[in-house]
């Protein structure tokens, strides 16, 4: 009886044993993949911060385009405004030209 009991202590042992060697692999196997999701966290915050950053340059580049078009429309505004201050030299030029060609008519009369 003695030999049996100490047959199943044995078999008991060994089973523990068993089961010991399991539960300390799945703790391994437990901290790597704590160790991966805390890697993995750590990745999606860097690329949180990314997409963040992107959106950020992304909105900056709507503001500089935004910028762009409001000094091309001051642009063309400032073209067009040459334009006519041109036209408007022409026409004072003109004008001035006609006003002196009648002073030298009307001296010329004078000394006839």
């Amino acid at each position: 009886f003695a030999h049996g009991a100490s047959a199943i202590d044995s078999k008991r042992v060994t089973d523990l044993q068993h089961q010991l060697q399991q539960f300390v692999a799945r703790c391994a196997r437990l901290e790597r993949f704590k160790t991966q999701a805390g890697e993995l966290e750590a990745q999606l915050r860097d690329q949180r911060e990314l997409e963040k950053r992107a959106i950020d340059a992304e909105a900056k580049l709507e503001l500089t385009k935004d910028q762009l078009a409001r000094a091309s429309a001051r642009l063309e505004e400032a073209a067009l405004v040459s334009s006519a201050l041109e036209k408007v030299q022409g026409a004072l030029d003109e004008a001035l030209l006609e006003i002196a060609a009648s002073v030298q008519e009307a001296e010329s009369r004078k000394q006839q």
